[in-house]
């Protein structure tokens, strides 16, 4: 991952993939996921989505880096109840969502 907040100043990291992690070590889904990293979580939603991680409850805090952060906020958000996530809180940009097969 890079320079995701587009500043002057940050640091590449290499990250692994949650799907990779979970297959490692033979977890089949995810009772509660944390996520706080800091404006990668539209990348992170993205991936997880795509790569169909069965987590059951999942509670991010969104980051904005511009204006067009809260679009990017709205979209994400509609991909997670395409996804089958409903929200079940929210305290100003805190989030947490529960899949629709946990109810």
């Amino acid at each position: 991952m890079g320079n995701i907040q587009h500043t002057d100043h940050y640091f590449e990291a290499t990250v692994d993939r949650l799907s990779s992690i979970m297959k490692e070590q033979n977890h089949s889904h995810i009772d509660i996921l944390k996520l706080d990293i800091e404006g990668a979580e539209f990348e992170v939603i993205d991936t997880m989505i795509a790569d169909n991680i069965d987590i059951r409850v999942f509670c991010v805090e969104f980051h904005t880096r511009e204006t067009e952060s809260l679009k990017e906020i709205q979209q994400t958000i509609t991909k997670l109840e395409d996804a089958g996530y409903f929200v079940i809180s929210r305290k100003g940009l805190d989030f947490s969502f529960m899949h629709q097969d946990y109810l």
